[in-house]
């Protein structure tokens, strides 16, 4: 699974969500998701935008409808050509990244898989204290990468737990009646 990873588009650029070619400082991950596809290896790209892997499976949609407007002069657009055999589009990657944990957890029945809203708030705050910077914000701040205040990130991720741990709670209205 990729989560926030940048794809080159058709005509091999990175481009960041704002148009600007990375392709010298970003990893080359999409490499990584071709070669497990090629070998018949489960792939999943999370992304919020349309320049991450993962949304090659909807590029045309991407062109179409998110302005993605290539900056660096190679004439093609922003949207991401690598393709996963899933793709999870949301809000912002982390909270698509949050669902898929606690999709596994309800799947598998163990909520001790999604992680605390007290450990988001702490990687969070190392991420800043750190010198990571939020891409919204532009600044090293407590907020989730996209601007958002880490207690609502801890508050997303809480409900979750909520959601996965009452999977296996039976409420009365809704038992089965003989």
């Amino acid at each position: 699974m990729t989560l926030e990873k940048c794809s080159p588009n058709t005509r091999g650029v990175h481009h960041t969500g704002r148009g600007t070619n990375m392709s010298g400082t970003t990893a080359k991950v999409d490499v990584l998701v071709r070669q497990a596809r090629e070998r018949g290896i489960l792939t999943i790209g999370v992304g919020d935008l349309g320049n991450e892997i993962g949304f090659g499976n909807i590029r045309e949609t991407v062109e179409r409808y998110i302005p993605l407007v290539c900056r660096c002069g190679c004439g093609g657009s922003g949207a991401a050509a690598t393709e996963t055999d899933y793709l999870v589009v949301a809000s912002s990657s982390n909270r698509g990244g949050y669902g898929v944990e606690a999709a596994l957890a309800a799947l598998l029945g163990d909520v001790s898989l999604v992680h605390s809203g007290e450990m988001d708030k702490q990687m969070i705050l190392a991420a800043r204290d750190h010198g990571a910077i939020d891409s919204f914000t532009v600044a090293p701040t407590a907020t989730d990468g996209h601007g958002v205040d880490m207690h609502y990130s801890a508050c997303l991720v809480e409900l979750l737990r909520q959601i996965v741990q009452s999977r296996d709670v039976e409420f009365g209205m809704y038992a089965a009646r003989s």
